[in-house]
């Protein structure tokens, strides 16, 4: 068989040591694996040529030598690749338009383009919202809207960095049913970069990349290729089994199991109680954990959402919500894409204002929509509302945190939150590099920029820019996907002495 990407002693930049020998034959579905900082996107780059090698013959791609600039926009015709941050993958102010804009490029008929978009928008679950700005979406549906604009250009090489990482399962599988059914149909060849072992298994063949070289010149598929990325990655740690109970333990379970990197459970924690924010949620569950530990009390005050309601124009999102969010407490909001999980947390420390409610922080009503504009009205006097108490005490991780970072250095992005609150800067040097020790970013790394970090690390930087000033009540917004096992364990770590010390996390996932 036609080997279709070759890859021979590749070094690659910002990925010190790196030496990359690779062959994926033509029509084969290959998953990538490694920790953060690997070099799995920076591969993904090379092998779509978005960043060219030094010499000739390290990377051919359907006979295209990809150091010669005259071989890249042929190069782009044949391979398409959907980038790790979703919103990355985006030009235009309605989805449909994002999806129809390579087919007109390769010039392609009107009128198949129209046909090809809505039967794609369809099986992305995505054609209601067709019309809509992508910069609106949730982030799976962010995922969901990029996958599908570059199906739509059928290029005989796909290259998918970390696809399905903001999805729920369910999601997730029908999106990779989709495009392996697809690419079988086409002979179409694939790139697959997963920290889900789940998903890396459903591929011909799993590839193992470990400070940027392939490890083992033996590569694995089937039974082998699971029992290589459990070993990879590490033991799976159920928890404590008997503490727990009912059908979500059981699942949970089962799912620590499957995928080894998301939805672990940590034997310090025991599940509480399962309680339904209320029927007008829409599928939310939140449950509330509590440390395994004597002594911490929940104490008085909390986030309080009273009645609240919420929509972005004309479509409303959530509707007549009563909740407390208690301290010293580790709460989990789940939900499809879509269904207002972001929205939600978003209210909680005032990004957004209610449009019908009141939140409460800690006895501090926040505005809702009507008094914030109201507010904005010369000749009306502002109320005292000092919305800086509130980011102290609220601190919000959003789902792409890597945003947050613009700084000279990833020491001065994590300082930089500390510093707008008010501490000096030594303290806030200290805490910053608290925070980047906790959420597991080495020493060597804090004076790099954002740009020079894997995917993984940026994210796990943004964590840090939050934990840095240490606010009594931490939201993660999907924080651990597109994380390794390491980056995992570390964001657990940092859940369970938050909780410890009474503080309360509310963490958003599938």
């Amino acid at each position: 068989m036609e080997s279709i990407i070759k890859l021979r002693k590749l070094n690659m930049k910002h990925v010190p040591g790196s030496s990359v020998d690779l062959s994926i034959n033509e029509g084969e579905i290959v998953a990538l694996m490694g920790a953060n900082g690997s070099g799995k996107s920076t591969l993904a780059k090379y092998i779509a040529g978005l960043l060219r090698p030094d010499e000739t013959d390290k990377v051919v791609v359907r006979g295209l030598d990809t150091a010669f600039p005259a071989n890249i926009a042929n190069l782009h015709r044949r391979c398409g690749i959907v980038l790790q941050n979703p919103e990355d993958n985006y030009i235009f102010d309605e989805l449909d338009n994002d999806v129809m804009f390579g087919p007109e490029n390769l010039n392609v008929p009107a009128e198949r383009i129209v046909k090809k978009t809505d039967k794609i928008l369809k099986a992305a679950g995505l054609f209601r919202n067709r019309k809509k700005n992508p910069a609106i979406l949730s982030g799976g549906e962010k995922q969901r809207g990029a996958l599908a604009a570059i199906l739509a250009m059928q290029p005989e090489i796909l290259v998918l960095d970390e696809p399905f990482s903001m999805q729920s399962e369910k999601a997730a599988d029908h999106m990779l049913s989709f495009i392996i059914t697809n690419a079988k149909e086409r002979n179409q060849t694939v790139l697959l970069i997963t920290q889900d072992r789940r998903i890396a298994e459903q591929c011909d063949r799993i590839v193992f990349l470990e400070k940027g070289q392939i490890i083992d010149e033996e590569e694995y598929s089937g039974e082998s290729a699971g029992k290589k990325s459990e070993n990879y990655f590490g033991e799976i740690s159920n928890g404590q089994a008997g503490e727990l109970s009912g059908e979500y333990a059981e699942r949970k379970i089962k799912k620590a199991k499957a995928s080894g990197l998301r939805g672990r459970i940590k034997k310090n924690f025991a599940l509480r109680s399962k309680t339904a924010v209320n029927e007008e949620l829409k599928g939310f569950n939140i449950l509330d954990f509590v440390p395994n530990k004597p002594g911490v009390e929940k104490a008085e005050g909390g986030i309080i959402l009273d009645n609240v309601s919420f929509s972005y124009g004309k479509q409303q999102v959530l509707q007549n919500i009563s909740y407390t969010f208690g301290k010293g407490h580790f709460y989990m909001i789940k939900g499809g894409s879509g269904c207002g999980k972001t929205t939600l947390t978003m209210l909680l420390n005032g990004l957004l204002a209610a449009s019908q409610g009141t939140v409460t922080v800690e006895g501090n009503i926040l505005p809702d929509e009507q008094s914030r504009r109201a507010r904005k009205g010369i000749r009306i006097k502002r109320e005292t509302f000092d919305i800086n108490k509130i980011r102290r005490m609220v601190g919000y991780v959003s789902q792409i945190p890597e945003k947050m970072l613009f700084a000279d250095s990833i020491l001065e992005d994590t300082m930089f939150g500390a510093l707008n609150l008010g501490y000096d800067k030594e303290k806030a040097g200290k805490a910053a590099a608290k925070a980047l020790t906790d959420i597991g970013l080495k020493g060597e790394l804090w004076s790099r920029r954002a740009g020079d970090l894997s995917g993984g690390e940026k994210r796990r930087a943004g964590i840090a820019g939050i934990l840095a000033f240490s606010p009594e009540y931490l939201i993660l917004d999907e924080s651990d996907a597109g994380l390794d096992e390491e980056g995992v364990s570390a964001l657990m770590d940092v859940i369970k002495s938050y909780t410890a010390e009474g503080k309360t996390v509310i963490f958003v996932t599938h």
